[in-house]
């Protein structure tokens, strides 16, 4: 455990002084200079008219306004003749907007929709604005659709339209590199499982997790303004808001599904419970009855709730003792992510309060935790497979050890009963060739059970030498063969049995120690009526009837003992 330990934070050190140097090697340096719009403002409202505010006025009054109200808020743009493709960096929330310069309105945003009453979410816009010399005033109207819309306020980032969406894209470089990563991890995961689920036992973990992954990924997209940059923004509120919803309910089915603590009725109870209320929250917003950035504050209550049953549960599992490795692998992922989802949510209501600002820790903070458990998962998924892979070894040993014979290492009687119920299913006509040493009484009686045991295993060898690799062959009794050939003729298996005595004739020759001879006979499905094919027994006992009439006559003509 404590090599375990040692080796998962020295690869998690490893990672993270990559992503440091990474960022040292590769520093981004805007052309021109980026100027954020801290003001002074002037803000105009039904109720209030301030001029020269500055941001945390700005913010105030924001956070003050009630569904249906607009506020105005304009300054003056920097009068930079350096910036030759003048832009602003806008972000909403939960709000139409305007935006004017001069008397030209050069952007709108959902004002159909707040028109109609409907869901309005919120983005980030990279804006155009014409800076003149007679106006270089900037204005902006806010077009509130939802109660606590703004905590804050979120001061406009200015300059050169290449140096300001460059700088975002820096900004959230290594949160986009983790989206990208896990939306095409999960995708990818997501069929490979799929195409086991019934192979394998035991993966719906795996299943689930990959889900989470794709999840993850479609949020911190829409979380992190990195979704906006690709595609249209007008649902990807909504879109976010459902997979954070989602991730509860996906973290208690992967936990259910390790070591099988489904089994248990109060942890289905609990799991349930906080999947359908977040489903709910899910299916109020789609109903227009409650939006979930209404319920979110009890989500979180939720979150909390799910990540305190699962620090409870996974106690439990080490004081028991009773996972395996990859297990409990598994459910440390899950821990450290469940963490630096904590920490976001701290994070989040800390800065909508506005005790802290976003820095390049704050936003890496949730990213560092999922690759944290990304990698875990993959420990987790090597030493599933290492685990399965053994598992199945000792299987494989087991039936070997079953349907083995021990001296010759062929199938044996159990595996000849099992291939005769195979035969009876088939429609397909077939040879059955019964087999039986001469002379091995006398070997074991003369030189001992020692050369007798050798004999046997010497035959068997040279059996499977002489027939193809296709043909089933088995030892059924002391000296009892069998082989079963499909697609064949008489000529071809009457070729079969000269060979093999052919070979045996051979090693006579070349050991004097004692005589080694067969008497073999054969017979096909064919030669049955019409009732009986289906019964590979009495095709058998054709064969071996045969099989003793050769032995009879190589007993009269040969002097070769019988048995």
């Amino acid at each position: 455990m404590r090599k375990r330990i040692f080796f998962i934070s020295l690869s998690i050190v490893t990672f993270i002084g990559i992503l440091s140097l990474i960022g040292y090697i590769l520093p981004y340096k805007p052309e021109g200079e980026l100027t954020t719009l801290d003001g002074p403002w002037d803000i105009d409202t039904v109720d209030v008219h301030i001029k020269d505010a500055s941001v945390d006025e700005v913010s105030e009054v924001l956070s003050s306004l009630h569904e249906r109200d607009m506020i105005t808020l304009s300054c003056e743009l920097p009068d930079d003749e350096s910036v030759s493709m003048p832009t602003i960096l806008l972000t909403t929330r939960y709000s139409a907007i305007e935006v004017s310069c001069g008397t030209v309105r050069v952007f709108s945003m959902w004002m159909d929709r707040y028109n109609e009453h409907k869901f309005v979410g919120g983005g980030r816009f990279f804006i155009p604005v014409p800076i003149k010399p007679d106006d270089n005033r900037i204005r902006i109207k806010f077009f509130i659709s939802e109660e606590g819309a703004y905590n804050n306020f979120d001061p406009p980032v200015f300059g050169t339209y290449h140096d300001v969406r460059s700088s975002y894209i820096r900004e959230r470089l290594f949160p986009i590199a983790c989206t990208c990563f896990l939306i095409v991890f999960g995708i990818c995961f997501i069929f490979i499982t799929l195409m086991f689920c019934y192979a394998v036992p035991n993966i719906l973990s795996q299943l689930f997790t990959s889900i989470l992954f794709l999840d993850l990924g479609i949020w911190m997209g829409g979380y992190y303004g990195i979704a906006q940059l690709c595609v249209d923004a007008t649902h990807l509120v909504t879109v976010e808001m459902v997979a954070l919803f989602l991730i509860v309910p996906l973290v208690t089915l992967i936990f259910a599904s390790i070591g099988k603590h489904y089994t248990y009725s109060k942890n289905n109870i609990g799991a349930v419970s906080l999947a359908v209320v977040t489903m709910v929250f899910i299916v109020f917003h789609f109903m227009d009855i409650v939006h979930m950035n209404r319920t979110l504050p009890a989500y979180y209550v939720i979150g909390v709730i799910a990540f305190v049953a699962n620090i409870i549960v996974m106690i439990d599992d080490v004081k028991k003792r009773n996972l395996p490795k990859a297990a409990m692998t598994q459910e440390l992922g899950l821990f450290l992510f469940g963490v630096s989802m904590m920490l976001q949510m701290i994070v989040h209501i800390l800065y909508k309060r506005n005790i802290i600002n976003r820095n390049a820790l704050t936003n890496n903070i949730l990213p560092l935790g999922i690759m944290m458990y990304v990698y875990l998962y993959l420990l987790t998924y090597f030493l599933y497979v290492t685990e399965m892979y053994a598992q199945q070894q000792e299987n494989e040993s087991l039936t070997h050890l079953a349907y083995a014979d021990g001296l010759t290492n062929l199938p044996n009687r159990s595996m000849w009963t099992k291939r005769m119920n195979e035969l009876k299913r088939s429609d397909a006509d077939y040879c059955v060739i019964s087999m039986d040493l001469n002379g091995l009484k006398d070997v074991n009686d003369r030189l001992g059970h020692a050369f007798g045991d050798a004999y046997i295993a010497d035959f068997a060898t040279t059996m499977v030498e002489t027939f193809p690799e296709n043909v089933f062959v088995a030892r059924i009794g002391g000296d009892e063969f069998v082989a079963v050939l499909d697609n064949s003729t008489p000529k071809e298996v009457e070729s079969y049995i000269y060979d093999l005595t052919e070979k045996l004739r051979v090693q006579d020759v070349l050991d004097y120690g004692f005589r080694k001879s067969v008497a073999a006979g054969y017979a096909y499905r064919s030669e049955l009526d019409e009732g009986d094919k289906n019964d590979p027994q009495k095709v058998y006992l054709i064969a071996d009837k045969r099989m003793y009439d050769v032995k009879r006559h190589m007993h009269n003509s040969k002097r070769i003992g019988e048995r």
